[in-house]
């Protein structure tokens, strides 16, 4: 490693050298020479991209919804899980993503310093639809937990969809709880927007009332996220048939919502 003392300085490869810039300074190093990987090496880094770049397409589908920024373990986190789902396919030569194995997912937090039942001590429950939206149920509380100075505990679900390949997310609208009151049930409804599996997130913060608006406490004890259930795909199938036995009157078109299991190849 040295340092570039010339008038033009660069980064990235110039024939044998590499530049880059660390620490407020321009360094330069030598390339490395040919790698040579193993066949199992070279698989093994191919199934770690597959399954970083889904990590990544859902945490981009989560950005513009959640109110906490992932952090870097998190990331790193969830690269991890997402390879774990990926190598648990036992059917296939190159490894898919395969929808039952999504449910490692479930109780994986985004929030590694918080704790979901510290901040929202409740069970809840989540159901969905026919039409595909989803409800989330939280049940009555003695009263949410919440940082000393806060106010209040903003709570929102997430539902996040992902097919193996591409991510699509939509969320509730947010609830204000006071901290200091007990809190009557309440559900927060999510609308279809994606196929695949679904994975539901719970997100609750600790926050003070400032001007009739919420300020959310950058303290990491009392921000929660964490994926509470993970939903199977469904698929809806359309079926016509075009008279009653009796020739009278015609049926109207069903929608059917139920669960295909993956094929078996």
């Amino acid at each position: 490693m040295g340092k570039q003392t010339g008038i033009i300085k660069f980064t990235g490869k110039l024939g044998p050298l590499i530049g880059y810039y660390s620490g407020g300074e321009y360094l330069v190093r030598s390339a490395p020479g040919r790698i040579r990987q193993s066949p199992s090496t070279r698989l093994a880094g191919l199934q770690f991209g597959k399954a970083s770049a889904l990590a990544c397409s859902m945490r981009i589908a989560l950005r513009p919804l959640l109110h906490i920024l992932p952090h870097k373990d998190t990331i790193n986190a969830l690269n991890k899980k997402m390879l774990g789902i990926l190598r648990a396919d036992d059917l296939h030569r190159h490894k898919r993503f395969i929808p039952r194995h999504f449910s490692q997912l479930c109780t994986f937090s985004f929030t590694p310093g918080g704790s979901l039942m510290r901040t929202l001590p409740c069970h809840p429950d989540v159901s969905r639809h026919f039409d595909g939206s989803i409800e989330v149920h939280i049940p009555a509380m003695r009263a949410p937990g919440s940082h000393p100075s806060g106010t209040h505990v903003l709570v929102q679900a997430i539902a996040l969809w992902t097919n193996g390949v591409r991510s699509t997310a939509a969320s509730s609208e947010a609830v204000l709880l006071e901290a200091s009151q007990p809190s009557e049930a309440f559900t927060l409804k999510i609308e279809p927007n994606g196929e695949g599996v679904c994975c539901i997130l719970l997100e609750a913060i600790a926050c003070q009332l400032v001007n009739g608006k919420p300020l959310l406490l950058c303290d990491q004890r009392h921000m929660a996220c964490e994926v509470i259930a993970v939903l199977p795909p469904q698929r809806t199938h359309e079926t016509f048939t075009a008279v009653y036995p009796e020739g009278d009157a015609a049926l109207r078109k069903v929608g059917i919502v139920e669960y295909i299991p993956p094929k078996r190849e």
